[in-house]
C-alpha cells in the first residue's frame, strides 16, 4: 500500500483521534480529512519521528 503516491484517510470524531495519528505516523496515510476537532488533536500531539514527505 505504501508504493501508492496518494494515500487518503478520511474520518472524524473523537473515537478517531487515536486511530487517525496512528495511520498518520506509520505512513499508512498521508493526506487526511477530518472535522476541526480531530484536526486540532492531531496537531498537539507529539509526534514520536519526524515525518518526511
Amino acid at each position: 500500500m505504501r508504493a501508492i503516491p496518494t494515500r487518503v484517510g478520511i474520518a472524524g470524531g473523537i473515537e478517531k483521534h487515536i486511530p487517525l495519528f496512528t495511520a498518520l505516523e506509520t505512513g499508512l496515510v498521508n493526506i487526511v480529512v477530518t472535522d476541526i476537532d480531530s484536526a486540532r488533536s492531531l496537531l498537539t500531539r507529539p509526534v514520536a519521528r519526524p515525518v518526511t514527505a
